[in-house]
């Protein structure tokens, strides 16, 4: 057969039929994650430098090649040859996804233009520049063309390249590659010029491009031999396994990326559950425990009316600030010692004595802690802690007699609740109205006589 006349098996079809179907799995992902996009470009152009130069015999390893591209260092005890490989071929890279950025077409100028970075500082007389002497393939019998035939083989091979479209886009690929190779257009480095136009040509038409792997290199030179003899079918196979490789990095990347994004939604979303739920307690205490301050402040107006000079006896209501939601989340979680007066009450007898009853705002007690702590939809209490002080007289006075230590709500029911001290301590529901009465009752009775 001729130069660039190949058959290829029909069974081909099927693996390019199944190798589409992932194709489109992947682009149905698009457009990409930036993030996820980057690495995953970074981390091909890696591997296709290092392993496309290692197949033509650069030293460099894996770890060599990245410090090289990424780092812009040369490795001690390597060739300086070997590093310029690198370097050039990355720089290659970059020009041809400017190609497809730009959907420049691909011509003869664009081959050589490749060609010219690969070999620039290596042999730049030879760069981008098509042979003037006879070559021939170590290890094969194929011979390619004499130079003299170079550029009617070559315009042959870009008629056709530019023309072609009926083709599948692998298929194209793979022939690109091993008709140019077979051309053998350059002294040196066809075979990395063959790679990058192969996958330019990929990525032109939308496919991930193919990593030919250093381990690879029997299987890839005995398909390149075989389709110097006609037959393409094995360097197609080669290439479907190679795309396929690198859509299947890319959709486990995104799998993982998804996966990971689940992840930290997942916790998003108990997190604004959990805010919503602690607004709706907030809610519900914030209202109960107005109601219960609206009580008291009531009661005290009344005595005001009706306690005459006489008696000697004043009641002052000072009210206080409620704490806000953000506060009373810091003190169900925790994360917050705040302590805050709610409401304040002062008795005092003329000349006498005076006491003074504070409602502070604070964390629960254990009783209360326990209460619900095997209820795994309780996210915490705030209670009103009862805190007295006292000037004058000879007495000692505590708040250890009155009825209400302390005061919250049951987190299921949103009802008030206090705390009970006698006989025992023990929590009991609880309304607004009769704690005032009774709290005035007790301070009234046991601190001042009535």
């Amino acid at each position: 057969m001729g130069f660039g006349q190949y058959q290829i098996a029909q069974g081909i079809s099927s693996l390019l039929e199944s190798l589409d179907r992932e194709a489109d799995l992947l682009r149905e992902k698009r457009p990409l994650n930036q993030p996820v996009l980057q690495r995953m470009e970074d981390y091909f152009r890696t591997q296709h430098v290092y392993h496309s130069n290692a197949i033509e015999g650069n030293s460099l390893t894996l770890a060599e090649t990245e410090l090289v591209i990424r780092e812009g260092l040369t490795v001690s005890g390597k060739p300086m040859k070997d590093h310029l490989e690198a370097v050039n071929l990355n720089f290659a890279i970059n020009y041809i996804e400017e190609l497809v950025r730009k959907k420049e077409p691909v011509n003869e100028r664009a081959i050589k233009e490749m060609h010219q970075m690969i070999l620039r500082q290596i042999d730049d007389e030879n760069a981008g520049q098509y042979r003037k002497v006879s070559v021939m393939i170590g290890g094969s019998d194929f011979r390619p063309p004499e130079p003299i035939k170079v550029q009617e083989h070559m315009d042959e091979f870009m008629q056709w390249y530019e023309t072609t479209s009926s083709e599948h886009p692998v298929v194209k690929a793979a022939k690109a590659h091993t008709w140019l190779v077979e051309i053998h257009p350059f002294v040196d480095g066809n075979g990395r010029t063959a790679r990058l136009l192969m996958n330019l040509h990929l990525l032109m038409n939308d496919y991930p491009i193919a990593i030919i792997r250093q381990d690879e290199r029997p299987r890839y030179y005995n398909a390149l031999e075989l389709s110097h003899q006609g037959d393409l079918t094995p360097f197609v196979e080669l290439l479907i396994d190679r795309v396929r490789s690198t859509l299947n990095e890319y959709l486990r990347a995104i799998q993982e990326d998804e996966r990971a994004r689940e992840w930290a939604e997942g916790i998003a979303a108990r997190g604004t559950a959990k805010q919503d739920r602690i607004l709706l307690e907030y809610t519900k205490w914030k209202s109960q425990m107005e109601a219960f301050r609206n009580a008291f402040e009531r009661r005290s107006s009344l005595l005001r009316e009706k306690l005459n000079e006489e008696s000697g006896l004043t009641v002052e209501f000072l009210p206080g600030k409620v704490i806000s939601a953000d506060q009373y989340q810091g003190l169900i979680l925790k994360n917050s010692s705040c302590v805050t007066d709610f409401f304040k009450l002062n008795f005092s007898i003329k000349g006498m004595r005076e006491l003074n009853f504070s409602f502070r705002q604070s964390w629960p007690s254990d009783v209360f802690t326990d209460l619900f702590k095997d209820d795994s939809e309780n996210l915490g209490n705030v209670s009103l802690w009862l805190k007295m002080s006292a000037t004058g007289g000879t007495r000692t006075y505590s708040n250890r007699s009155l009825s209400l230590p302390e005061v919250s709500i049951n987190p299921r029911t949103g009802e008030l609740q206090v705390l009970v001290s006698q006989p025992n301590r023990r929590v009991e529901k609880a309304d607004p109205e009769e704690c005032a009465e009774k709290f005035f009752d007790e301070v009234l009775e046991i601190y001042f006589g009535y």
